[in-house]
């Protein structure tokens, strides 16, 4: 069986740098398999901080396109972004609970009628 390959720190981190926090990338960039680079890049607070960094990065370009979008008139951007960011304001796609602020809302009784008039 062949030796596996040790890669060291400062070699991941610049595998890791403008990767856009894709693993396939940083494995490119370090001619290994998938699972090896994935590994690395759990390996250390280093490398975990900078992966984080770049996949940061990428949700910051990502959430500026929709804001231009908006900014152009986009309706159909404003109300999706509205839907998850919004939801604090009442805004979202559905009503139920809030886990994230466990509230509830301030009706929640039940109540049951029975008719039970059998004499007709």
């Amino acid at each position: 069986m062949g030796r596996k390959k040790a890669f060291p720190k400062k070699l991941v981190l610049e595998a890791i740098l403008n990767s856009n926090g894709i693993v396939s990338t940083v494995a490119q960039k370090l001619n290994c398999d998938w699972h090896t680079a994935d590994t690395y890049i759990h390996k250390w607070e280093e490398t975990i901080q900078a992966y984080n960094n770049e996949t940061e990065k990428v949700l910051d370009f990502a959430e500026n396109k929709i804001m231009e979008s908006i900014r152009k008139g986009n309706t159909a951007d404003a109300k999706w972004y509205l839907s998850k960011k919004g939801k604090h304001r009442g805004f979202g796609d559905d009503n139920q609970l809030d886990l994230f602020n466990k509230t509830a809302p301030d009706d929640n009784e039940i109540r049951i009628i029975i008719d039970d008039d059998t004499q007709q």
